[in-house]
C-alpha cells in the first residue's frame, strides 16, 4: 500500500471513529495521518473535531488553525494556475 492509499484509509477509519463516537481512536489516527502527511487538511480537521468534542478547546483552535492555512495556500496555489 503506497502513502496515498495509506493516508485515505486512515482518514477513511478516524471518521467513521469519529462518527461512532470513539473518539480516541478518532484522534489517534487523525495523528498516525499527520505524521505521515503533515499537510493533510483532513487529519488536521479530525483532530480538532475530536478536540472540540472533548472540551479541549485550546488544543482545537490550534488544529483548526493549520486547516486555514493549508486551505489557504491551495486556494492561492489554485488561483495561480
Amino acid at each position: 500500500m503506497d502513502k496515498k492509499d495509506q493516508l485515505a484509509e486512515l482518514i477513511s477509519n478516524a471518521e467513521t471513529s469519529f462518527y461512532n463516537g470513539q473518539l480516541q481512536e478518532a484522534f489517534s489516527l487523525s495523528l498516525s495521518a499527520i505524521k505521515l502527511d503533515e499537510n493533510c487538511a483532513d487529519a488536521y480537521q479530525y483532530a480538532a473535531n475530536v478536540c472540540m468534542s472533548l472540551s479541549r478547546y485550546e488544543d482545537a483552535i490550534e488544529y483548526y488553525q493549520k486547516v486555514q492555512i493549508y486551505i489557504m495556500l491551495i486556494t492561492q496555489i489554485e488561483m495561480n494556475l
